[in-house]
C-alpha cells in the first residue's frame, strides 16, 4: 500500500496545493546553469525516436538542441511525458511508450540514467517529481499502476507499485507541501474512469527530506557521468 490513508474529502489545505499544481501545467523551467526560461516539447519531427526539443522563450541559444535516449540508431519509441524537478537540480525526466524512464540534467544530451524495464513494458502514462523530497518521483503506467522511485533507497528500480482497481486510473497529479510548522505532507489525486476521485497520502517516509537529501542526489548523479 502507498500511504498511510485514503481520503476522499478535499480539505483546504490540499485544495490550495491542488489550484497550485493544475495552475503549472507547462515543463519549462528557469535554469540555474544560464539565464534562459528552457522549454522542453517531444520532438514533432521524429515522434518515433524519443527525442526532446530544447529551447528558450528569450531567444537565448540553448545547448544541447536535443536530449536523446541512451541508446543510438532510431528506435520505436516516443516521449509520452516530461517533468522538470522543483529543486535546485537542473534536471528533469522523460517517460516513454515503451515504458522506458530517462533522467537528464538540461546541458547534456544524454541520459544521466536510463531505466527500460521498470513497468514491464507498459507505456509511462504520468510521471510527477515529488514536492517535498528532491530523490523521489511517481510514475503511472498505462495498465492503471503507480510506482514509487526513491533514488536514495534505490536507483535501479521502483521501491513501491500499487495496482489502482477494479476502478481504473485515469490520471494522477501529485500534491503536497515542505515541512512547515504543522508538519509536511505528500499526496496522490487519483482520477478515476467512473469518474470519481481518491486522494492517496502517502507514507511520511516518502514525503519527509533527508536533511543532506539533495547533496546525496547531487552525488548519485556525478557518480552516473
Amino acid at each position: 500500500h502507498l500511504g498511510l490513508s485514503l481520503d476522499h474529502r478535499l480539505n483546504e489545505r490540499l485544495l490550495g496545493s491542488l489550484a497550485s499544481c493544475l495552475l503549472s501545467s507547462e515543463c519549462c523551467s528557469d535554469s540555474s546553469e544560464d539565464t534562459s526560461l528552457t522549454c522542453l516539447v517531444p520532438t514533432p519531427l521524429s515522434p518515433i525516436q524519443g527525442l526532446i526539443s530544447h529551447s528558450s522563450r528569450r531567444d537565448v541559444r540553448v545547448s544541447p538542441r536535443l536530449f536523446r535516449p541512451q541508446q543510438q540508431g532510431p528506435r520505436p519509441v516516443k516521449v509520452t511525458v516530461i517533468d522538470v524537478s522543483p529543486f535546485e537540480e537542473p534536471i528533469f525526466l522523460a517517460g516513454c511508450s515503451d515504458g522506458s524512464i530517462r533522467l537528464h540534467r538540461l546541458t547534456a544530451e544524454r541520459p544521466l540514467l536510463q531505466w527500460d524495464h521498470s513497468t514491464c513494458g507498459r507505456a509511462v502514462a504520468g510521471l510527477q517529481w515529488s514536492l517535498t523530497r528532491p530523490a523521489v518521483f511517481l510514475v503511472q503506467d498505462d495498465a492503471s499502476c503507480v510506482y514509487v522511485w526513491d533514488l536514495l533507497e534505490s536507483d535501479l528500480g521502483p521501491v513501491a507499485r500499487q495496482p489502482i482497481c477494479p476502478d481504473r486510473l485515469v490520471a494522477m497529479t501529485v500534491v503536497g507541501e515542505a515541512e512547515k510548522t504543522h508538519g509536511s505532507f505528500l499526496a496522490l489525486v487519483l482520477a478515476r474512469a467512473s469518474g470519481s476521485m481518491d486522494i492517496q497520502y502517502l507514507r511520511q517516509e516518502w514525503a519527509t527530506p533527508a536533511s543532506d537529501e539533495l547533496q546525496r542526489l547531487r552525488l548519485l548523479l556525478r557518480e552516473s557521468l
